[in-house]
């Protein structure tokens, strides 16, 4: 992931949250203080609500007791008048009144007079069946607008004023109820005047109209019907208003009123519009849509910002460092001229570009340097293995060479010299000159073997000089990077290279040598390089025998097909074993375990072997379990070939 692209998302995380923290709180915070405002303005209007219906009520109860008053209904309820019906009495009554319904009743609740309209058409609806308050002659008034639902006021009779709420077919009744008195004191109760309003209709627009309400429902309570937060609201009734969201536009706010004429409460209910939470929405809203814009605004010049001044020069500092790194440059230079960080950046990293080439020469000079000690180091190893065989054979020739019997050889001279003129006679008749045929003939076969000898040992000298010069080739070979690959027999070199070490034993003894050599082609390698590699691995082996049990001195040399493309050498031993933390560390240039070693052998074997395109590994069990060296080789070098003669 580019340092951009973290960048970005880094800010635009930040801003994200930013953004939803700052929608939280205004939808918590700010919002819910519009809720707040929203619904203390829906409880003042339901408040202005209860004030009209009290209002209304006091206006019946005033109106009822003026008609308790007049004289006609004293007369009428009397038996004076036998009519109380006149133009007045119609709906315009009711409507100069103000009321839906008017009857007159007498002592025991029979309805002698009424009159009523429909609250929905404001018609005439004399002949309409109202359970509380029926026509005349259909019966009586309700017993809780005659004298009162409780006990206590049906013992009062007649004389308690009533108002309140009752229930009827078309919906609550407001009502209001008068005793009427009479008689010659004045105090005789001749019955009593009923009016009323329902809570529907007419009454109900003019509800919505003066307290700005968009709906008025009024009803009773029903435990049957109403639900469970509408039960519970009544049951726990404190005074205070209920308030439920029918949607995002609306709002109900439910009111109980003790409805005094009936037992059960009267529940009205009003509902506002959400106007105020509705703007708080919308304010919230564009906020939000206000930020996200400043928001994408704001990142737009970070990242501009930061482009021009941070991800674009360290974008061409880490061109150019990937540069340096892929084509090794170090001419590479940043040159930014800034005050800031990121000019103190591009100076120091030009700084640093100038010491990287002075310590790369440096490096170079020293790795040339240590590549030269390495090669002298190898060819100062290899070259003192092949001269212990070489010191081997000379002394081997100057006992041979002592030991030739040239003194008897000048003896016998002397006595042929001295017998010159009757050597005949000194063969054949003098008891000396008989052995002296038996003499010459010993003295001869002495010189014969001693001459084979001496020639066997020159010879070994002249292929271990040979070999001295080969190396020498080779390593020369090796610094110009070249191979010198032939076609060999892989067998050949196993009896070379134990017929070589054979020459410096590092014990006195016999040693029990075991060849398990499969027949394979000839490999294509460097014939001198892989015998260096095995006089090393037959040598260390010897050594590594030095102090073993004489009786388990054994040397096995294996060479196996591995696969069609790849041959394996296997050197064995049961010396003294490597240590496991030193079977990591054989081949590093430097490390031996031996007290006269200098650690380039198997270093150097190690080297050869991986540029014939083979490799060199080691394992052993541990002390004393002994070592076996695996020599992998392809069969076909990587590098052209040289035929063989």
């Amino acid at each position: 992931m580019s340092l951009r692209t973290k960048v970005v998302l880094v800010l635009s995380l930040v801003i994200g949250l930013f953004v939803t923290g700052d929608y939280w709180v205004q939808k918590v915070f700010v919002l819910g203080r519009f809720v707040e405002l929203e619904e203390a303005r829906a409880q003042t209007t339901t408040v202005r609500v209860k004030k009209a219906l009290d209002w209304q009520l006091e206006l019946l109860a005033a109106r009822s007791e003026d008609w308790a008053k007049n004289e006609e209904t004293a007369s009428f309820l009397s038996g004076a008048l036998e009519t109380f019906e006149d133009e007045r009495m119609g709906t315009n009554l009711l409507d100069a009144q103000d009321f839906d319904l008017m009857a007159l009743c007498g002592p025991k609740g029979d309805v002698r007079w009424r009159i009523a309209r429909d609250p929905y058409t404001h018609g005439e609806a004399n002949g309409m069946e109202l359970e509380p308050v029926p026509a005349p002659g259909l019966g009586n008034l309700s017993q809780e607008l005659l004298t009162g639902w409780r006990a206590e006021d049906r013992a009062r009779g007649l004389l308690r004023p009533i108002r309140g709420y009752v229930a009827t077919q078309i919906g609550p009744l407001m009502v209001a109820s008068q005793p009427v008195y009479g008689g010659a004191d004045g105090r005789r109760v001749l019955g009593k005047v009923v009016l009323g309003r329902f809570l529907a209709g007419r009454f109900a627009d003019e509800i919505k109209e003066r307290t700005e309400t968009s709906a008025f429902r009024a009803w009773f309570h029903d435990p049957a019907t109403d639900d469970a937060e509408v039960a519970t609201f009544v049951e726990e009734n404190d005074g205070e208003p209920l308030l439920r969201p029918e949607d995002d536009q609306s709002l109900q706010v439910l009111h109980v009123v003790s409805a005094e004429a009936s037992e059960a409460p009267l529940i009205f209910s009003a509902t506002v519009d959400r106007d105020i939470s509705s703007f708080g929405r919308d304010a919230t809203r564009y906020a939000f849509l206000s930020m996200i814009g400043s928001a994408g605004l704001l990142l737009l010049a970070l990242l501009t910002v930061l482009q021009k001044t941070v991800l674009r020069p360290i974008s061409s500092l880490t061109h150019n460092a990937v540069r340096i790194g892929q084509d090794d440059m170090s001419d590479v230079k940043f040159e930014l001229d800034r005050a800031d960080e990121i000019g103190v950046l591009s100076r120091e990293f030009d700084h640093m570009m100038e010491q990287l080439a002075r310590s790369r020469a440096a490096l170079v000079d020293t790795a040339r340097q240590a590549g030269q000690s390495e090669i002298a180091s190898g060819i100062l190893h290899n070259v003192g293995n092949v001269l212990n065989s070489v010191n081997v054979s000379s002394g081997i020739v100057a006992k041979e060479t002592e030991a030739m019997a040239v003194r008897d050889l000048e003896a016998l001279n002397g006595i042929i010299a001295e017998h010159a003129a009757d050597l005949g006679r000194f063969l054949t008749e003098d008891p000396r000159g008989a052995h002296l045929a038996p003499f010459l003939d010993a003295l001869t076969k002495q010189f014969a073997q001693s001459q084979a000898a001496i020639a066997e040992e020159v010879a070994s000298m002249s292929q271990g000089i040979e070999r001295i010069r080969s190396m020498v080739t080779s390593q020369q070979d090796y610094v110009r990077r070249t191979l010198v690959v032939e076609q060999v027999d892989l067998s050949e070199l196993v009896d070379q290279a134990l017929e070589l070490s054979k020459k410096v034993q590092a014990f006195e003894g016999n040693l029990d040598v075991d060849l398990q050599l499969e027949p394979l082609p000839k490999v294509a390698v460097d014939r001198h390089r892989v015998l260096e590699i095995l006089v090393n691995l037959i040598q260390n082996s010897r050594q590594a025998m030095a102090h073993s049990d004489p009786a388990s001195r054994r040397l096995t040399v294996r060479l196996e097909r591995l696969d069609e493309d790849h041959v394996a050498l296997e050197v064995t031993d049961t010396g003294c074993g490597i240590r496991a933390d030193h079977l990591t560390r054989v081949f590093d240039h430097g490390f031996t375990t031996k007290s006269t070693g200098n650690g380039f052998g198997l270093h150097t074997s190690a080297n050869s072997a991986k540029e014939m395109g083979g490799s060199l590994s080691a394992r052993s069990d541990g002390p004393g379990s002994g070592a076996t060296f695996r020599l992998e080789l392809p069969l076909q070098s990587r590098k052209t070939t040289v035929p063989t003669a």
